[in-house]
């Protein structure tokens, strides 16, 4: 009879001294002893905003404003109240945090989506065009890359309509690829 009573009191002290040390470990009260965690840092949410950087053209077809146009286009209609503003001109092939901190502050964003465009190309056999593209969601005051995946876009020629605007189609095909990726 004495010990069953003391297996209860020792169990009980267990359970408590685990939930306290539980406590003491985690970041919210590692706080109080001066143990605290450094925040990380994160997407940016839904809503937040985007502001798109036209795409650099690896391509040398200079498809970079018409590929970026629809991507943006896309983008808008698939993710409501994400993106800022149309795609802003590139100023040169590397983006400094400098000129993104600038950026940011003038629409308002906390992130910049841009990327590249590696393929744009047709295949006649199969009748079809190509885009691919890797893009990239970089944090407007470090310049890190937040998120970044390579995307492909194909749509079928249509003998009636210019090839433009089937690689337009499929510029669009990848942004919606992306909003289903990036943005739930």
């Amino acid at each position: 009879m004495f010990f069953a009573r003391r297996i209860p009191v020792s169990v009980r002290s267990a359970f408590w001294g685990a939930i306290a040390m539980a406590l003491i470990a985690s970041s919210g009260c590692a706080a109080l002893f001066g143990r605290a965690k450094a925040p990380e840092a994160e997407a940016p949410q839904q809503g937040t905003g985007l502001a798109i950087v036209e795409f650099v053209d690896l391509t040398g077809q200079d498809v970079a404003k018409p590929i970026s146009r629809a991507f943006w286009e896309e983008t808008r209609q698939s993710v409501e109240g994400v993106l800022a503003a149309p795609p802003i001109s590139r100023p040169g092939p590397r983006l400094a945090v400098s000129w993104l901190k600038g950026q940011a502050t003038a629409l308002g964003v906390r992130a910049f989506l841009t990327g590249t465009i590696s393929g744009y190309r047709v295949q006649a056999s199969q009748g079809r065009v190509w885009v691919s593209m890797t893009v990239k969601v970089v944090a407007a005051d470090t310049g890190k890359i937040l998120w970044t995946k390579r995307l492909v876009g194909t749509e079928p020629l249509d003998p009636s309509h210019p090839q433009a605007a089937a690689f337009e189609r499929a510029a669009r095909s990848v942004a919606r690829e992306f909003a289903h990726d990036y943005a739930p």
